[in-house]
């Protein structure tokens, strides 16, 4: 833009002609280019306008897509049962998944349960063993006692 900024030479009652009359026809020349180049791309975009308005316009129409309701009414219908298959078969995974967890957890409570139901076991014969040596020394303490 420096070069849109041309001092002319001053003479003594204000500028030299040849001095505007040049800077004039610079500045006419640039703006010819510029316009050239403005013209080639308006020319290429019409160009390419054109074009696709052809190609558009040589595709046949697709078809009006409006249905009746009496028309999509299977196609949803199709849809909701798959949906409800779907559904209804990831519940029945997840109710199996949930079952066998609790099925596990439930056997191994219950082993844990026979552990110490064996161990009572033990400890009632024990004490069971216990007693009747404790019945037995003492019918056999009070029979020394009655015989003396």
């Amino acid at each position: 833009m420096a070069k849109d900024k041309k001092l002319f030479k001053r003479t003594f009652f204000g500028y030299g002609a040849d001095g505007v009359y040049a800077y004039l026809k610079e500045l006419n020349d640039k703006l010819a280019r510029e316009l050239h180049v403005k013209d080639a791309e308006i020319a290429r975009l019409t160009a390419e306008n054109a074009r696709l308005t052809e190609q558009q316009n040589a595709q046949p129409p697709s078809p009006p897509t409006a249905q009746t309701d009496e028309e999509r009414a299977p196609i949803i219908i199709d849809a909701i049962i798959s949906n409800a298959q779907q559904e209804a078969e990831r519940i029945i995974t997840t109710a199996r998944q949930t079952s066998l967890a609790k099925q596990k957890e439930i056997q191994e409570a219950v082993r844990h349960e026979k552990t110490k139901l064996r161990i009572l076991q033990a400890e009632i014969s024990g004490l069971q063993r216990m007693a009747t040596n404790a019945l037995e020394k003492f019918s056999g303490d009070l029979s020394n006692l009655i015989e003396e």
